[in-house]
């Protein structure tokens, strides 16, 4: 029992001791949790995290060093954004919570960041087999959703659709007992993120030389 006790001390005090940026990779979620809970449970949840932010960055500011701030600031509204995409958009969920957030991390020029580090956060979950199937099953929602978000301003941001490639370029298999999960706790119908991805690619690239034929008959 005091070996058990002093193993979980000590990797408490790693997680401590990790910087802000990598404390947030940590966050776990679990989408069946998430999905029974209503409007004002998430937008709490989701506000939490905002004033978070607003508390470091003041905190930092009153200590003579604002910069000092940003990253635990954007770490908790990214937190906040992986919160919104954690379960299933059913109920337009993500189209009413994640623009407030959104807002908040384009303050800090870091939008298009912190998208990338969930969608590498995800991919990198879905890699690791031996991780509890719930989180895996999770991370299908999480990039479901994330491309699902940023797919009207794909044909004009480059970088959200280095996103979509990135996820694409995966090749996310998915396993027989994520998608019985998702299955068993809502009938969800399970396709790779990667194709997907691949689907929306092929659409935007389509759409982008409609554009510049367009453009170049105006010249």
């Amino acid at each position: 029992m005091h070996t058990v006790a002093a193993l979980f001390v000590s990797l408490t005090m790693a997680v401590a001791l990790l910087p802000a940026s990598s404390q947030a990779e940590l966050l776990r979620l679990k989408y069946n949790e998430l999905q029974i809970k209503d409007y004002d449970e998430m937008r709490e949840m989701v506000e939490a995290q905002i004033l978070k932010a607003k508390n470091i960055s003041i905190q930092s500011e009153e200590e003579g060093d604002p910069e000092s701030g940003d990253q635990p600031a954007i770490d908790a509204l990214t937190k906040a954004l992986k919160i919104i995409f954690s379960r299933p958009d059913k109920d337009n969920m993500v189209a009413k919570l994640a623009p407030g957030v959104k807002k908040e991390l384009m303050n800090y020029n870091a939008y298009t960041d912190a998208l990338n580090g969930i969608a590498t956060d995800a991919i990198a979950s879905l890699e690791m087999k031996k991780l509890p199937v719930v989180y895996r099953a999770t991370s299908i929602f999480v990039l479901e959703n994330l491309m699902s978000e940023i797919r009207p301003e794909l044909v004009e941001s480059q970088e959200l659709f280095s996103i979509v490639k990135k996820i694409k370029k995966a090749e996310i298999e998915i396993t027989k007992d994520v998608r019985n999960h998702r299955k068993l706790t809502g009938m969800y119908n399970t396709t790779s993120p990667s194709e997907t991805a691949s689907k929306i690619v092929g659409k935007v690239k389509k759409r982008r030389k409609k554009l510049q034929k367009k453009k170049d008959k105006q010249k």
